[in-house]
């Protein structure tokens, strides 16, 4: 049988004999940190937008759905591949009385698809003034949405 074996590939059509086995992975690729259970979709610091690594430098995971979220807060609508992603948040120019409310249309209509499809709630929208303890920048105003996946039951707070 022909395959990646023992002569050079320019000699013969890729050489000859078996190929060699590779050994499967061990353990999962993205995991959860706490359980070490299997995820789908790789980890993004909120405080950073990159994906997050483990002490043992390989990729920490999250849901799928949770990644959704993250990204439509992170990127700005129709500069995505995907035309119908992102939010129009840097459009609002000043806070004013109906800030929340104008956030929350904002970011409702950036998770609207997974809302139609049944995938989540958004549950409550916060505002709060970092602290030097929070991670974020001291003095600026954040906003904290509070959303649930509608499968698993799980609540989430994102910060934004």
């Amino acid at each position: 049988m022909k395959g990646f074996g023992f002569q050079a590939a320019g000699l013969t059509p890729a050489g000859y004999g078996e190929p060699g086995a590779v050994p499967s992975p061990l353990g999962t690729s993205l995991r959860d940190e706490l359980t070490g259970r299997p995820l789908d979709a790789r980890k993004i610091d909120q405080r950073t937008g990159r994906y997050e690594r483990g002490p043992d430098g390989r990729y920490v995971g999250m849901s799928s759905k949770r990644q959704m979220v993250l990204l439509a807060f992170r990127t700005t609508l129709g500069t995505a591949a995907d035309k119908g992603m992102g939010n129009t948040i840097r459009q609002l120019d000043r806070i004013g009385d109906n800030f929340r409310g104008d956030l929350l249309a904002r970011l409702r209509l950036a998770l609207q698809r997974q809302i139609d499809a049944n995938l989540l709630t958004i549950d409550d929208l916060t505002q709060f003034k970092a602290g030097p303890r929070d991670g974020l920048r001291p003095g600026q105003v954040y906003a904290r949405l509070r959303w649930t996946d509608i499968e698993t039951g799980q609540t989430f707070d994102e910060v934004t």
